[in-house]
């Protein structure tokens, strides 16, 4: 199983979690949109692209604790979906 924990700040940057229940890393990640496609690179240039997701939906779980999900789509077409949260 993949993990993959991405939190976005507001001033560009974004603190990740990745890896595996054995391997976890924690790098810090740059993020924009560029014509509707979330990109997330290793630089701030955007040169090296670690992520690009496109077709973002969010779907509400009233009936739960589950709260919301973000459900996106990779470069490889692969369907991706993120628990949402937010802290102030």
């Amino acid at each position: 199983m993949q993990i993959e924990v991405l939190r976005f700040n507001e001033n560009g940057y974004v603190s990740a979690t990745i890896g595996t229940k054995e391997v976890m890393a924690a790098p810090l990640f740059f993020w924009m949109v560029r014509n509707g496609i979330l990109l997330v690179a290793r630089d701030k240039d955007f040169s090296a692209i670690f992520s690009e997701l496109s077709e973002p939906r969010v779907d509400a779980h009233p009936a739960s604790d589950s709260g919301q999900t973000l459900s996106v789509t990779a470069k490889n077409g692969k369907q991706i979906r993120y628990k949402l949260s937010q802290q102030r």
